[in-house]
């Protein structure tokens, strides 16, 4: 795990935009990993990546096993700039009592009432009612498996702030960058279009200039 994630952190630094996020799901196994907190600091550190690019996601099932630990570990990543989001929320185990109990930035609203938003009264009202409660709690919202664009206009009618899913972009493999081998391709790509453009400027005034005679039949 340490190692995926400081690969994740290096290729996160070849994407400038301060607007690119680096999303990291825990697990209880996780949680039970001594030092669990100080170590992820430390890959941050060690990789150059600033902690407001890192967004921890824990699900209700994770937070069952030693609620103290988890507070307490959720609590430290915080305090160094690194958001905290709920997953799953309103659904399986996620509970109103863990707003209450664990400090977080974020609820990820379930992919199944995304689903039903369109054609449930009730589910609209619950979407509804949780953007709400997250205002109230000075959080965010995050509706998870939008995939149309009528699914993002229904999202937002109900206050999400913000989308994840195929709609804004499917699945993608993490992709290594050579800078070297960029720089000499991008140069050799410049100097080809340099050349075209020459041609394009200079030849037809340069055929035209040619007597006929040089020109054939």
């Amino acid at each position: 795990d340490a190692q995926l994630c400081a690969q994740v952190f290096k290729d996160a630094l070849l994407l400038t935009t301060e607007r690119v996020f680096v999303r990291i799901q825990l697990s209880g196994r996780h949680f039970r990993t001594e030092d669990r907190d100080r170590r992820l600091l430390g890959l941050l550190t060690r990789h150059g990546l600033p902690a407001h690019r890192l967004r921890i996601e824990v699900t209700g099932r994770a937070l069952l096993e030693n609620p103290p630990d988890v507070k307490r570990t959720l609590q430290t990543l915080r305090a160094h700039g690194i958001s905290v989001a709920l997953d799953d929320f309103g659904t399986g185990y996620s509970s109103l009592a863990y707003l209450r109990r664990v400090p977080f930035d974020t609820l990820k609203i379930d992919r199944a009432f995304v689903n039903e938003l369109m054609t449930s009264v009730d589910t609209r009202a619950i979407v509804q009612m949780i953007s709400q409660l997250a205002v109230t709690l000075n959080m965010r919202t995050v509706a998870e498996g939008v995939e149309s664009a009528m699914q993002l206009a229904a999202v937002s009618s109900v206050g999400c702030d913000e989308v994840q899913g195929f709609l804004v972009s499917p699945a993608c493999a993490i992709m290594r960058v050579n800078i070297e081998t960029f720089v000499k391709e991008g140069s050799q790509f410049i100097l080809v279009m340099f050349i075209v453009l020459v041609l394009i400027t200079y030849l037809p005034p340069l055929v035209a200039w040619l007597p006929p005679r040089l020109m054939g039949p």
